[in-house]
C-alpha cells in the first residue's frame, strides 16, 4: 500500500472524528507491521485538521533538486573540470547544485577521469630554446666524433638559475584530473615568488669549479 493510500485512510478516519491513537490501532489491525507509525499518523491527522483541503502529497522541499546523470550534467561537469583540473568534487557539486555522489559518478564512469599527481619539471622551454638546445647537442656530438679521447677534458660549462623562496605544494594539492589516455600534466617545480637570488655554477669533467650567488643587479656574460 502506498503512502498516498495510507493518507487517504487517515484523512477518512480523521473526518469521522477518530484521534491519532485510534487511527493507528485501526491501521495496525488491517495492515499489521506495514502500517505507518504513530508519529506519522499523528503528523497527518494534525495537518488534515488544520487544513481539511490538504492533499495527500508531500510538500515541496527546499534544497538540492533530485538529480541524475543527465547529458546536461555530464557536459557541465566536464566543462568545469577541464577549466580547472585541480578542482575538487565538492566544489563542482556546489557550483552545479548537485550531489557529490553524482559528480563523482560522472567524472569516474562517464568522463573516464581520475586524479593523479602532476609531474614536476625544472622549467618550461620555449620553442626557440628547444631548437637552441638541439643545435648545441648536435654540435657537441660532432666534436666528440672528431676527438673522443680529449672531448670532455676540453669542456668547461656553466649555468645559472633563480633560487626562489616558496612553499611547495603537497601531493594532495598537486593532484589534477586527467582523462584515460592523456599524459600526466606537468608543472614547474619552482614557483615565482618575491624572494629570489641568482645562483651561478661552473664545472668540468672533474667536478664543480665555482658556485656563486649574484647580488641584485649583477649579470654574467660569456667571455
Amino acid at each position: 500500500m502506498s503512502n498516498v493510500e495510507y493518507r487517504t485512510v487517515i484523512k477518512f478516519f480523521t473526518r469521522k472524528g477518530l484521534n491519532a491513537t485510534e487511527i493507528t490501532k485501526e491501521l495496525k489491525e488491517v495492515y499489521n507491521d506495514s502500517s505507518p507509525a504513530y508519529r506519522t499518523v499523528a503528523k497527518w491527522v494534525a495537518e488534515f485538521k488544520d487544513d481539511p483541503t490538504r492533499d495527500f502529497e508531500d510538500a515541496s522541499r527546499s534544497g538540492r533538486p533530485s538529480t541524475t546523470t543527465t547529458d546536461e550534467n555530464i557536459k557541465a561537469v566536464e566543462d568545469i573540470v577541464m577549466r580547472d583540473r585541480q578542482i575538487s568534487v565538492r566544489r563542482v557539486a556546489d557550483e552545479l547544485n548537485i550531489p557529490k555522489t553524482i559528480v563523482h559518478e560522472i567524472i569516474s564512469n562517464h568522463l573516464g577521469m581520475r586524479k593523479v599527481c602532476i609531474r614536476w619539471v625544472p622549467k618550461f622551454l620555449t620553442p626557440l630554446r628547444r631548437i637552441n638546445r638541439v643545435e648545441c647537442c648536435q654540435e657537441l656530438l660532432r666534436a666528440c666524433e672528431r676527438d673522443s679521447a680529449k672531448f670532455l677534458s676540453r669542456i668547461v660549462t656553466g649555468d645559472e638559475t633563480w633560487v626562489h623562496h616558496y612553499d611547495p605544494l603537497s601531493r594532495q594539492e598537486a593532484m589534477v584530473w586527467k582523462k584515460s589516455g592523456e599524459g600526466t600534466p606537468s608543472q614547474v617545480s619552482r614557483q615565482r615568488t618575491a624572494g629570489k637570488v641568482m645562483l651561478v655554477v661552473f664545472w668540468d669533467e672533474e667536478g664543480v669549479l665555482l658556485t656563486d650567488y649574484l647580488t641584485r643587479g649583477e649579470t654574467i656574460n660569456g667571455a
